[in-house]
């Protein structure tokens, strides 16, 4: 009987390190996805807020230009005055801190099962980029006044794929 237990206890340990190693090894591959893929998705979370907050400014100056004049008058006052009061303690614009990142796949690793999760997550990324792209790329196709606008910022930042968003440019 005590033989009995003990050799099933043993086959629950056995059990337990099993798990336990099959957990370890998919937090390692876990680990070594994350900080394999790290610039890309440093590079596309970049990317993608830059382009965000630009299209937020855009919508804004379109906005401010569409104002009945007298209504589009008292708000660049107001916004002369605030701008003179910031202005004294900043040097630059939010345009002009945007930095991009190139984006670029990670180079190979030599496990077959990573490899192919890092190519798997880097292949959801991109896709996701690819749909902010094209969703900016509609805008723009639908919007001259926008396309314009953005084609100026893009051009002043000096974004590396412009002709992504705006293929005629």
């Amino acid at each position: 009987m005590l033989k009995k237990f003990l050799f099933s206890f043993s086959k629950g340990l056995e059990n337990i390190n099993s798990g336990l190693t099959e957990i370890n090894r998919s937090l390692t591959i876990e680990n070594k996805k994350q900080e394999t893929t790290q610039n890309l998705r440093q590079a596309i979370y970049t990317e993608s807020f830059f382009l965000e907050e630009l299209k937020k400014i855009i919508e804004s100056e379109i906005e401010i230009e569409s104002m009945p004049e007298e209504k589009r008058k008292k708000f660049e006052e107001v916004r002369k005055e605030l701008r003179a009061k910031v202005d004294r303690y900043k040097t630059t614009s939010p345009v002009e801190l945007i930095q991009w990142k190139a984006i670029r796949m990670p180079p190979p690793v030599q496990d077959e099962d990573m490899q192919r999760r890092v190519l798997a997550y880097c292949e959801e990324k991109l896709l996701e980029r690819r749909r902010n792209i094209l969703e900016l790329r509609t805008k723009c196709s639908m919007d001259p006044r926008f396309a314009k606008r953005l084609a100026f910022y893009l051009e002043k930042t000096n974004y590396p794929y412009i002709d992504e968003i705006l293929p005629n440019y």
